[in-house]
């Protein structure tokens, strides 16, 4: 889980004086600065607010695309670091989230913007090849991040976790019962996390098992918030 930092922020005399030059038929004072700021920030939709927030991260991003150098990414509940070929970064009108797509060579990953903690670029270099130039050129048609790597999982829900799938349809995948409350589905495996991780107790997930070792991490993250 990405750690929260505390930003504090101090507008000095001589910033408030060159806003009342700029705005001489106006009494600016700190709350009216931080009321326009925010206003102005709310403005903006979620991907392009994720820019901001994440702008060191979308910055090193851009510039290893745009410099074909191989990264090394850490992601949110994965302990290892993952080497990719970063090749886009695309948002999502339904998500509204800022996606990496990026390759090993052989098969195209997506993951959100928010969800990689760190960046280090390598000064090794790749070409794109024949697989990853053709899916960018489809991807320039429509995007959809769930829809990109296809995994077979399996997971167990229990009396309430069919009740709440029932109930919840946004973004809801498509699954097979084959056993007592066990489902199979083919799907991503971030449209399962991001539909299901919300179920709690109420899903268990057992097939991968890099997708069980996901849950599982995220929630001793959120255990560990408790001190627990």
């Amino acid at each position: 889980m990405r750690k929260r930092k505390i930003i504090k922020v101090y507008l000095d005399r001589h910033t408030l004086e060159i806003l009342e030059n700029e705005h001489p038929d106006e009494k600016i004072n700190v709350t009216i600065f931080f009321r326009r700021l925010f206003l102005e920030y709310s403005r903006y939709s979620q991907y392009e607010r994720e820019k901001l927030l994440f702008k060191e991260s979308y910055d090193d991003l851009k510039r290893a695309i745009k410099g074909g150098n191989y990264i090394n990414i850490k992601i949110t509940g994965l302990k290892e670091n993952i080497k990719c070929r970063p090749l886009d970064i695309k948002n999502n009108k339904d998500e509204q989230n800022n996606y990496l797509i990026s390759s090993n060579g052989v098969e195209i990953r997506t993951v959100k913007l928010c969800k990689i903690e760190r960046i280090f670029i390598s000064h090794e270099k790749f070409e794109k090849n024949s697989v990853e130039n053709r899916f960018l050129l489809e991807i320039d048609k429509e995007f959809d991040p769930f829809t990109l790597n296809k995994d077979t999982i399996k997971l167990r829900l229990t009396e309430n976790g069919e009740l709440l799938y029932k109930r919840l349809q946004h973004n809801r995948p498509k699954i097979k019962k084959i056993g007592d409350r066990i489902y199979t589905l083919t799907t991503s495996k971030d449209k399962v996390f991001s539909y299901f991780f919300k179920f709690g107790r109420e899903v268990e997930i057992l097939e991968p098992k890099d997708l069980r070792e996901r849950f599982k991490n995220e929630l001793i993250e959120t255990l560990n918030n408790y001190s627990l």
